[in-house]
């Protein structure tokens, strides 16, 4: 799994539109039950948003896939509608974060830095 970019400006007041793109860059699906991916503000590491994969969240080998901020469907959401649920924009639009994806240990798996 690798962590391609991260879309930091939406539209709309709430920039519900903001994403990161996942890739599985491998030839077997990958199941994420339990794992995160959060949002980590550079300057003093906090946790500024957090989505868990639920049970049976697999991405298919070449698979692209958005995790929004908040968009109930779209078609390059792989299902995980809603994303991090959250009514407020999490993603600073000038960078100065980083989305870290963790497994169920909570050990940092990928990241990616803007």
């Amino acid at each position: 799994m690798r962590i391609l970019s991260i879309q930091a400006v939406g539209s709309g007041p709430n920039q519900a539109d903001e994403y990161v793109e996942l890739y599985n860059e491998g030839v077997q699906q990958v199941d994420l039950s339990g794992w995160t991916l959060k949002a980590i503000r550079l300057a003093d590491n906090t946790v500024i948003g957090t989505f868990r994969f639920g049970s049976g969240a697999i991405i298919a080998a070449g698979q692209f896939c958005r995790i929004y901020t908040n968009v109930l469907v779209a078609p390059d959401n792989c299902g995980f509608s809603g994303g991090f649920a959250s009514a407020e924009p999490i993603w600073p639009d000038n960078g100065g974060a980083r989305a870290s994806l963790f497994n169920p240990e909570n050990i940092e798996y990928a990241r990616f830095t803007y």
